[in-house]
């Protein structure tokens, strides 16, 4: 089971630095605090958006044979298509890794 500890977090930022192969031109500023207050209904709205797009663009492949099978199907829509090929409205129709 994953949790949020710190392992993960700097594991998550490793990786996407060696997928971005390059470090960011200025100092990098991690907040894990929620954006607004308890109980704003737009605490959410971005996870909420990307799991609807997920299940929207993986319907086809929602039946899993096992874990390994649903896992494998989420890492590869996440980081070979959602980060590097699908554009994003507020990128400015840029993919994640273009942006």
């Amino acid at each position: 089971m994953y949790s949020m500890q710190t392992r993960t977090l700097i594991d998550a930022l490793d990786q996407a630095s060696r997928t971005r192969k390059k470090l960011p031109e200025e100092p990098l500023v991690i907040s894990l605090r929620p954006m607004s207050g308890v109980g704003n209904c737009y605490d959410n709205a971005s996870i909420e958006s990307f799991w609807s797009r997920m299940k929207d663009e993986l319907r086809g492949e929602m039946l899993f044979d096992d874990l390994l099978h649903a896992r494998t199907a989420v890492y590869k829509w996440v980081h070979l298509f959602y980060n590097r090929k699908r554009m994003h409205s507020s990128l400015n129709f840029m993919s994640p890794i273009e942006f």
